[in-house]
């Protein structure tokens, strides 16, 4: 799930079945405010927590949880500790576990049996933030004597068995331990430097290991850096792959509110809208003194988007930023049947991924047709697959040009060229009308780089925001030729692939030789084509 921060009515809804409630109303009834005016009061939730609740803890119709990892990504200040550890209490006492339905065909909860509630982050200092706040909470509350609660400087054990604790980035301390819940803090500071990717992964090692299958963890974070390979861009880059439709089953929820692409800093008034559209119902933040943080010359703009804006920040290589991007999507310019368009292909038969990309050629708008990763097992990508795809592309649109990488696909590029070339307007070459060898023609491919580059930035052309097609975009960096400003992977052997990327680039490249072609060379515009099905 990502919230949307406006229209409201494009938010996702609420599921049917699960144990939110369950887990709000025993809040009401035993958390207390830890901090402020309010401080010893009755825990409120904003009806954006409530929201992020009923997700969190919702069920399918056997009474097993949606999912099994979750990430809740807000900006600095927005309440993501409170709320964690109103939570960890929650996990230690409350209904939290499925016991059936009541005869309204509602969740029961019960609370864990022998709960096991850890809080973990790379350092002391970040775990007590939360601990504090937990401590705080129960200070003042009758939990301590309804649920008989042993509340130590570090640790908090009940009655029964139960505790919850911190616990540190030793991740072999951690090995083998057998938690309910976990929440992971601040994962965009969680790296391989300090140990958070191996206590990431023991993490995940031990809730999986629960009997019931019902042990999950939160990650809190803001906005993560890019290419520094947090476990908070771990994290993101799952859901991303989640989202594409190349994981068995969706495990992850990933609930994040961000302020609109292409934001001007300079512009208060927009800065402030922007502002209010993060914080949404966090009325304890002083808006104006964010703004003034914002405005600090301490403070750099791409740290000012990452925990103001609750925006990604950019790696210094980046081609491209996010919001450069993001906000050149138009998903209603699809292509319809019969549709002038060009092609570009980037292949790999192993390592990386496949992409087939098409460019509209009445308005410059690219989209994707298809993008291939190798398979698991076989270690290769289907390239019967992508045969029929590029045929398929063929019957469907009235394809003007077409050019495609020639290594390592020598053998189709010229069964293409000899079954499918006849018609095309374009030619890569005079010889071959679809081979375009990048290794060979790195000045012309580089220049095409730079226009596409340009024409993004100064929105000109538009792109369909698929998944995939925006991770690959995300992916690339710049790379300095004698000719100008390429595109590459952040290294060889890098999983972050680009493919679509250059397929892409090939695309928009045969569409800008096409419409350079004399009229006379040009083919009248071809409708309904029947032949598709």
């Amino acid at each position: 799930m990502t919230l949307s921060v406006d229209p409201v009515l494009t938010l996702p809804p609420v599921p049917e079945l699960s144990l939110g409630p369950l887990v709000f109303e025993w809040c009401q009834e035993y958390v207390r405010q830890p901090d402020g005016p309010d401080a010893g009061e009755r825990w409120q939730f904003t009806p954006e927590q409530i929201r992020f609740l009923h997700f969190l803890y919702a069920v399918d119709d056997r009474g097993r949880f949606l999912w099994s990892r979750s990430v809740l990504r807000r900006a600095k200040g927005w309440g993501k500790s409170p709320l964690m550890a109103a939570l960890a209490l929650a996990e230690l006492c409350g209904p939290v576990r499925f016991d059936g339905f009541n005869s309204a065909g509602d969740p029961v909860g019960v609370p864990a049996s022998l709960p096991w509630v850890q809080i973990a982050g790379v350092s002391e200092k970040q775990t007590n933030n939360t601990m504090s706040m937990v401590l705080a909470m129960i200070a003042e509350s009758p939990i301590v004597d309804d649920y008989g609660l042993d509340p130590g400087l570090t640790r908090v054990f009940t009655a029964g068995g139960g505790k919850l604790e911190p616990i540190t980035a030793s991740a072999s301390t951690a090995e083998g331990a057998r938690p309910t819940f976990c929440v992971l803090d601040e994962t965009h500071h969680w790296v391989q430097a300090n140990g958070g990717h191996k206590l990431a992964e023991v993490i995940r090692r031990n809730l999986g290991k629960s009997r019931d299958g019902a042990a999950r963890s939160v990650e809190t974070t803001n906005a993560h850096e890019m290419g520094i390979e947090s476990v908070a861009e771990r994290s993101y880059d799952a859901w991303q792959t989640q989202l594409a439709g190349r994981t068995a089953r969706a495990t992850i929820l990933y609930d994040s509110r961000e302020a609109p692409a292409g934001i001007d800093l300079a512009e208060e008034p927009e800065l402030m809208a922007a502002l209010a559209a993060t914080y949404g119902d966090s009325t304890w933040v002083d808006l104006e003194r964010v703004r003034d943080e914002v405005y600090d010359p301490g403070t750099p703009p791409s740290e000012a988007r990452r925990f103001y804006l609750n925006q990604m920040s950019v790696a210094d290589d980046a081609w491209l930023s996010p919001l450069e991007w993001d906000q050149q999507a138009l998903p209603e310019q699809s292509p319809a049947d019969g549709d002038q368009i060009t092609l570009g292909f980037d292949g790999s038969k192993s390592d990386d991924h496949s992409a087939l990309i098409g460019s509209l050629v009445d308005v410059d708008h690219v989209f994707e047709i298809k993008v291939w990763e190798p398979d698991k097992t076989t270690g290769e990508v289907d390239r019967a697959d992508i045969d029929r795809e590029v045929r398929r592309a063929f019957e469907r649109y009235d394809v003007v040009g077409f050019l495609s990488d020639l290594h390592p696909w020598e053998s189709y590029v010229d069964r293409w060229a000899e079954e499918l070339g006849s018609g095309l307007c374009v030619r890569s070459t005079t010889r071959q009308p679809i081979a375009f060898d990048m290794r060979s023609r790195q000045a012309e491919f580089t220049a095409a780089c730079e226009s596409f580059h340009d024409a993004i930035v100064e929105e000109q052309l538009t792109h369909c925001g698929s998944t995939r097609f925006r991770q690959h975009a995300h992916n690339a960096r710049m790379a300095a030729n004698r000719w100008g400003i390429t595109v590459r992977k952040e290294h060889r052997e890098s999983a972050r692939k680009i493919d679509a990327v250059p397929a892409a680039v090939l695309a928009r490249l045969a569409r800008q030789q096409y419409l350079a072609l004399p009229a006379s060379r040009r083919r009248r515009q071809r409708t309904g084509r029947a032949s598709f099905l």
